[in-house]
């Protein structure tokens, strides 16, 4: 996934390579896990624990150090949910080196501009993710229908709260496309969602608006520039991130006023003011300062405060 979804954000299409998942063991209320490659041991897995909690341990031997990635997806509204993402190092294993590299990355950069990162990330599966989605929900006839509505009743009797009408992938082992063994860990899921909801997913809070109990219709899906939407999404919730995009709003202002003084001084200098020591300097000066500051203007405007509003397309693997 990284290597090709990722590619020239945090990877490379050039280290791609297959990789073999072998299920551990499996429960219905508590999950699954999938040993990594051809690991005797547990130690690189892939865990999901029921009900939304994904766990990626890789290991690099006894000489070297493991990683740990948890993803916890709570869903929030029908066709949305929150991500809570921490990656874990065995410091103490990590070479020295290495150790001052990770240590400036993580507590050397200031919030926002980690956040910019993450967003550029999770954006590179977003689109896909999210039409991915619309496809697996559409392939209802009447038949499925009035078989959803049956088990909807059942469903609801058991599970009291807000339900979505549609199931999330209904006939999906007929319809996803599994060829390899790195598969099997998408169709554990898949299967557990079948036998823990009955194929509907998560049942909201019966407390949800009534605008938000269901997800955007599937036959037409979100624009990618909703998708993609930062500034009401991220941007305007978060503290780092506010402060940031006035700090930036306030700074082109100030660039821009100045551009302007600048021309408008440079201007006085060589058509009005009489001739004295320094001003060539003087004109000098102005005229460098002006260009100066519209360049800054401009790259605030289009290339710096967009990022706080709205993520990339087409995605850098793209380009």
């Amino acid at each position: 996934h990284l290597p090709f979804t990722h590619h020239r954000t945090i990877s490379n299409r050039k280290n791609a390579q297959p990789i073999t998942l072998s299920k551990l063991e499996s429960n219905v209320d508590k999950g699954f896990t999938f040993r990594k490659g051809s690991d005797k041991s547990k130690a690189s897995r892939v865990q999901f624990i029921a009900p939304s909690q994904v766990l990626s341990v890789t290991d690099r031997g006894n000489e070297s150090y493991q990683d740990y990635n948890l993803v916890y997806a709570v869903p929030t509204i029908p066709g949305s949910c929150r991500l809570h993402v921490r990656i874990l190092f065995e410091v103490d294993r990590i070479p020295n080196f290495i150790q001052r590299s990770l240590i400036k990355a993580v507590f050397g950069t200031p919030p926002w501009f980690t956040h910019l990162a993450n967003h550029k990330i999770l954006e590179d599966d977003n689109v896909f993710l999210h039409y991915a989605n619309r496809d697996l929900t559409l392939s209802f006839n009447s038949t499925d229908e009035n078989k959803v509505e049956n088990d909807i009743d059942s469903h609801r009797a058991a599970l009291p709260g807000v339900l979505p009408k549609r199931r999330l992938a209904p006939s999906w082992q007929s319809r996803l496309f599994q060829p390899t063994a790195a598969d099997s860990a998408v169709v554990a899921y898949r299967r557990w969602i079948d036998d823990a909801t009955n194929g509907f997913g998560p049942v909201y809070s019966p407390w949800l608006p009534l605008d938000c109990r269901e997800a955007p219709a599937p036959t037409h899906g979100l624009t990618t520039k909703l998708i993609l939407e930062r500034g009401h999404a991220h941007t305007d919730k978060c503290a780092a991130c506010t402060q940031a995009r006035s700090r930036f709003q306030k700074l082109s202002t100030s660039c821009l006023i100045l551009a302007l003084f600048s021309l408008a001084l440079n201007t006085t200098f060589r058509t009005i003011i009489p001739s004295f020591s320094a001003k060539p300097l003087m004109e000098f000066a102005s005229g460098l300062l002006a260009p100066f500051s519209f360049a800054l203007y401009f790259i605030l405007e289009r290339r710096i405060l967009p990022l706080f509003e709205r993520g990339r397309y087409p995605p850098p693997r793209n380009s």
